[in-house]
C-alpha cells in the first residue's frame, strides 16, 4: 500500500514538474509570409513585449501558396506546444480554394487575436472614377475591362474585389502579382486600374500623387482616413477584413495551451504592443469569441468561393 501511494505521489510530482518546466526551449512560430513583410513584424512586436524571460518565440518561415505551406507544417508538427502558427484570413480561405489543402482549420485552436486590418481600394489618380458607384457603373458598361491586381487567390485583395463584383453584378479582370510593390508600379503606370491595399500598405504607398484612395472595406470608416467612405456606404453590410490570430494544434495538452495563451496575452495587453500594432493599421478584436468568429468567417468565405466557382471565376486546384 505504501509503495502504491509512493508511486501516485511520484507520478503527480512528475506531471506538476513537466507543466512548470514548459517551455524548456524557444517556441517556433510558423509564418507563411516572407521576412520583412507585415506578419513577421507583428511577431517581433509581440515577442519584444513578452515578460517571461524563459518564454521566447523564434520565427520559422514556410512561405508559399498563400500560407498553405505554413499551415500544412503546423498541422503536421508534434502536438507538444513547441510549434504555433501566426495565421490570418487565408487559413479558412485555402480550405475552399483547394481540393486538398492538407489541413483542417477546425484542428487548430486560436490562442490570441492579434487584430483586424481593413483595406482600401486604390486606383490610378488619372482615372476619372471617384467612387464605388463610378467603378460599378464603368464595369457594367465595360465588362472585364476594369482591372485589378492581387497577390493570390487566398488573399483579401482577390476575395474582397470578387465579393464586390458579385454584389455589384459586374465582372472585373484580375491580374495576379508576386507582390504589392510590383502591382503598385503597374497601377501608377496605368497598366492596371486598381489594387486593394491593407491599412499598413496604405500608410506606405498612399502619399504618392499617382494613387487615389476610393473606399475602405470596414463596416465603419477607418480612423486614419475618416474622410474616405466605406464600400458599405454603397452596399450596406459589405465588409472585408484581414484578421490575424496565433493558433496551435487543438490536440496540444490544455495546460500547455494555457501557458502559451497566458504569456501571449500579457504581451498583447501591453500598451507598447498595442501602440506598435496600431501604427501598422491594426484594430483590436471586439469582445468576441475567436472560435465563433473564425467559424463564421469560414462559412462566409466558403459561400463566396462557391459563387465564384459557379460563375467560372475560379477553379479549385
Amino acid at each position: 500500500m505504501r509503495f502504491f501511494v509512493f508511486i501516485l505521489i511520484l507520478l503527480f510530482s512528475c506531471n506538476v514538474f513537466s507543466a512548470e518546466e514548459f517551455p524548456s526551449r524557444p517556441i517556433e512560430i510558423v509564418i507563411g509570409s516572407p521576412p520583412g513583410s507585415g506578419n513577421p513584424i507583428m511577431v517581433d512586436i509581440i515577442n519584444e513585449n513578452i515578460k517571461n524571460p524563459s518564454f521566447k518565440l523564434t520565427k520559422k518561415f514556410r512561405v508559399g501558396q498563400g500560407n498553405l505551406l505554413a499551415n500544412r507544417f503546423l498541422a503536421s508538427s508534434p502536438a507538444d506546444g513547441y510549434t504555433i502558427g501566426f495565421n490570418s484570413t487565408s487559413v479558412v480561405a485555402n480550405e475552399s480554394l483547394f481540393q486538398n489543402p492538407g489541413y483542417n482549420s477546425d484542428d487548430f485552436t486560436s490562442l490570441v487575436g492579434v487584430g483586424k486590418m481593413y483595406s482600401g481600394l486604390v486606383i490610378n489618380s488619372r482615372i476619372p472614377l471617384n467612387s464605388i458607384k463610378d467603378i460599378i457603373r464603368y464595369a457594367k458598361n465595360n465588362p472585364e475591362k476594369f482591372t485589378y491586381g492581387h497577390n493570390g487567390n487566398a488573399t483579401q485583395g482577390f476575395l474582397a474585389m470578387e465579393q464586390l463584383s458579385v454584389i455589384g453584378r459586374v465582372k472585373f479582370r484580375d491580374i495576379p502579382y508576386k507582390g504589392t510593390a510590383f502591382a503598385t508600379v503597374d497601377v501608377m503606370s496605368g497598366f492596371i486600374d486598381a489594387h486593394l491595399y491593407s491599412a499598413s500598405q496604405l500608410v506606405a504607398f498612399l502619399p504618392n500623387a499617382k494613387l487615389k484612395l476610393i473606399a475602405t472595406t470596414g463596416l465603419k470608416r477607418h480612423p486614419y482616413w475618416s474622410n474616405i467612405p466605406t464600400v458599405a456606404e454603397t452596399y450596406p453590410g459589405f465588409s472585408s477584413t484581414i484578421w490575424y490570430v496565433i493558433q496551435v494544434r487543438k490536440d496540444v495538452p490544455n495546460h500547455i495551451k494555457d501557458i502559451i495563451k497566458k504569456e501571449l496575452t500579457v504581451s498583447m495587453n501591453d500598451n507598447k504592443t498595442q501602440i506598435a500594432l496600431n501604427k501598422l493599421g491594426l484594430i483590436a478584436f471586439d469582445d468576441e469569441n475567436l472560435e465563433s468568429f473564425i467559424k463564421k468567417e469560414k462559412e462566409e468565405t466558403r459561400k463566396l468561393i462557391d459563387v465564384l466557382i459557379k460563375n467560372e471565376k475560379y477553379i479549385k486546384q
